[in-house]
This record gives C-alpha cells, structure tokens and sequence, in this order.
C-alpha cells in the first residue's frame, strides 16, 4: 500500500493492512465498533490484533465489542469518526483514528474553537498542528494509510 512501505501485505485482506500498521505503532488503544463487514473476519483481526481493544473497557479487557467507555456506543445516529473524535474531544482521550474528512468537518463544522487544541500525529511521530487551512484541505497533511481506490465503475 501506497504510504506504508514497511507493511507485510501477504495473505492480507484489505482491513488488515490497516489494523496491523496501527497495531505495531499502537501498544494499546481502543478500537471500537467493526473492522470489517464480514463477522468471520472481524472476529478474527480482533483476536490477532487484540492490543487495539485493551483501553475500550474500565477493566482493560480486550473486547471492542460494547460496552464502550464514556458512553460511546455505537448507535448509528453518529458515525463512529465522530464518536471517537468525540471521546477525543470530551472525555480525555488522546488519539482518535479517523477517516480526514470526518475530522475535518468535525472540527470546521462542530467544534471550531478547539482547531488550535490539536494536532495530526504522523507516521513519524511527528505533529502538524491543525489550522483551518490544513482542515480545508482536501487530503490530511500526514496520512497512515491511503486507500487504493478512487472511483466507482459501473456496468452500461
């Protein structure tokens, strides 16, 4: 993948590539919500990768599925970027994995005046500070993973 030139991708689904890279950066987290659309494989990547769980309950065990911290249940009234920045926001958390452009209306549309409080944490270990410029932008200033697809073809 395009942006992670150290990431194993053999036998790999999609969903992977993404769980593995933040697992190796992350030692432990909370993941919430499902990984993948397919319950076989999300049962899966939330066994191997089961240090992304350890901070989703008051008692550190590791399930991501309910029973969130600071009420953050998905509920799909909220997607859960938003939940997550929320938890991020609100309730002390201090890193939320989100797709760009959640984050950036998220913090344009619901919580302006926080812009300056936070930054995007790269690859790197790096910070870019969050302004409104960076916020407009159409692709994040640092980005994890970018995904292979841009268009949607369809049959005539």
């Amino acid at each position: 993948m395009e942006g992670c030139s150290e990431a194993d991708t053999r036998d790999k689904i999609l969903e992977e590539f993404e769980v593995s890279i933040l697992s190796k950066f992350f030692r432990a987290a909370c993941r919430p919500g499902r990984w993948s659309l397919h319950y076989a494989d999300d049962d899966r990547l939330k066994r191997e990768y089961s240090n992304l769980c350890t901070l989703c309950r008051d008692n550190g065990t590791s399930d991501c599925s309910g029973g969130y911290r600071y009420g953050a249940e998905p509920d799909y009234k909220r997607s859960t970027h938003a939940l997550a920045l929320d938890c991020l926001t609100e309730h002390g958390g201090t890193v939320a994995y989100v797709e760009w452009r959640h984050a950036s209306e998220y913090f344009l549309q619901e919580k302006p005046e926080l812009i300056s409080n936070y930054a995007l944490l790269c690859p790197d270990n790096t910070l870019v500070p969050l302004t409104r410029d960076i916020l407009n932008s159409k692709l994040a200033a640092c980005a994890w993973v970018q995904q292979p697809w841009g268009a949607v073809v369809a049959s005539t």
